[in-house]
C-alpha cells in the first residue's frame, strides 16, 4: 500500500464487527509476518490464529524496506513520515470496521513511534482504544543502544538488519538470530526454519525509525539529537491513549525486563493527568490513588524473552494479555471519567 512516497505491506483480516481490531507494527528489521506466519508454518504459533479464535481482526503492517515483498527503499524516511503511513492504514481499517475498538500493538522498536502515531491518528479524527507495548522501546530520548560510530548501513543507506549473501551474520542480525534460537530452545520446537526466517521475515529498514540521534541524509550517516526529539514528538502535548505493557521477564532480555514498566509509566503520565482532571473533595483523593494504581494495572509479565509473541503458548498468552490490557485501559478511563 502506498500513501505519498511511502510504500509498505499490509495484511488485513476482518474480525467480528464489535470485537477489538489489533493493529500491529513489528520490531526493527522484521516484517509484519511475525503476526501471521508463513505458508508452511503452524498457525497456532502466531498471533493471528489466536486473535481469530477471539473474534478479533488483525491489521499487520510492514516497514518500507528493500525486501522483495515491499520494494520501497527510503533511507531518509523519518519516524514522523512513517507514523503518517501507519495512521492512514489504521484509519482505512477503521472505516471498514467502524464498531471495532482499535488496539495498537507495538513490538520492540515500533514503540518508538507511539507518540508520532498517536499524533497522526488525532489529525485524522481516529481514536484508538489503547496501545499495547510488546517488549517495546518507549519513545523517550537516548534509550536505544548505539554501536560506536553508528549502526551499520547498507550501500543504499538502510539500517543493515537483514542477511547479506556470502557474509556471516553479524551485528543486529546476529543478535536477532541468537535471541530467536534461545526462544525456540526454551519452548522446545522450531517455529520458523532458519532459512525462511532469513528470507521471509527480515528486512533492512530506514535507520531514522529508531528515533535516535543517528540520522541518514542522502544515504550517509549524520547526527542530530534535536531532530530525533522532533521525530519522537515527546515534547508535544500529543493526545495519546493509555499504553499497556507486556513485559518479558526472561534474563535473556534484561533491558525490557528491568526498564519497560518505568518507561511506559512515564509515557502514560500526561495521559493520566489529562484523564484525572481536578475533581474536588473525595474525587481528588480517588484521582490521586488511581494515578498511583495505574502502572500496576497497565502491565502484564511473560516468562519468555523478546520473541514471546511466537510459539503456541506465547502467542496464545500474548493475545490474552492484550485483551486483558484493553479491558484495564477501558476500566481506568471510566473510573477517571466518573470523578469529574
Amino acid at each position: 500500500m502506498a500513501h505519498g512516497a511511502v510504500q509498505g505491506l499490509r495484511y488485513f483480516r476482518e474480525g467480528a464487527p464489535d470485537r477489538p481490531l489489533i493493529a500491529l507494527v513489528p520490531g526493527g528489521g522484521h516484517l509484519g509476518r511475525v503476526a501471521y506466519g508463513h505458508p508452511d508454518g503452524d498457525p497456532a504459533d502466531f498471533l493471528d490464529h489466536w486473535l481469530k479464535r477471539e473474534g478479533c481482526g488483525l491489521l499487520a503492517l510492514s516497514w518500507p524496506s528493500d525486501h522483495p515483498a515491499v520494494e520501497c527503499r527510503l533511507p531518509d524516511l523519518t519516524l514522523r513520515m512513517w507514523a503518517e503511513w501507519v495512521a492512514e492504514e489504521i484509519a482505512q481499517a477503521a472505516v471498514r470496521q467502524p464498531a471495532a475498538p482499535i488496539l495498537i500493538a507495538l513490538w520492540s522498536m515500533a514503540g518508538r513511534g507511539a507518540m508520532a502515531i498517536g499524533a497522526a491518528l488525532a489529525t485524522r479524527g481516529v481514536r484508538a482504544a489503547g496501545m499495547v507495548a510488546l517488549a517495546a522501546a518507549a519513545p523517550l530520548p537516548g534509550i536505544m543502544p548505539l554501536t560506536p560510530g553508528g549502526e551499520p548501513l547498507t550501500p543504499e543507506g538502510l539500517w543493515a538488519t537483514a542477511p547479506t549473501p556470502g557474509r556471516e551474520p553479524e551485528g543486529k542480525l546476529r543478535y536477532f538470530l541468537d535471541l530467536f534460537a534461545a526462544h525456540e530452545a526454551e519452548i522446545g520446537h522450531t517455529i520458523i526454519p532458519r532459512d525462511i526466517y532469513l528470507s521471509d521475515y527480515l528486512c533492512n529498514t530506514p535507520i531514522m525509525l529508531r528515533g535516535e540521534a543517528q540520522r541518514s541524509v542522502g544515504g550517509r550517516i549524520a547526527w542530530s539529537a534535536g531532530d530525533a526529539l522532533d521525530d519522537l514528538r515527546i515534547a508535544e502535548p500529543v493526545p495519546m491513549p493509555l499504553v499497556g505493557a507486556i513485559i518479558p521477564a526472561s534474563r535473556a532480555d534484561p533491558g525490557h525486563a528491568l526498564l519497560d514498566g518505568a518507561m511506559w509509566s512515564a509515557v502514560n503520565a500526561r495521559t493520566i493527568a489529562r484523564l484525572a482532571g481536578r475533581p474536588e473533595g473525595e474525587g481528588w483523593t480517588r484521582a490521586v490513588a488511581l494515578a498511583h494504581e495505574a502502572p500496576a494495572r497497565l502491565r502484564c509479565f511473560t516468562p519468555y524473552g523478546h520473541f514471546f509473541l511466537l510459539g503456541a503458548e506465547g502467542a496464545r498468552s500474548t493475545v490474552a494479555d492484550m485483551l486483558a490490557l484493553h479491558k484495564a485501559i477501558g476500566a481506568l478511563e471510566a473510573e477517571f471519567a466518573a470523578l469529574n
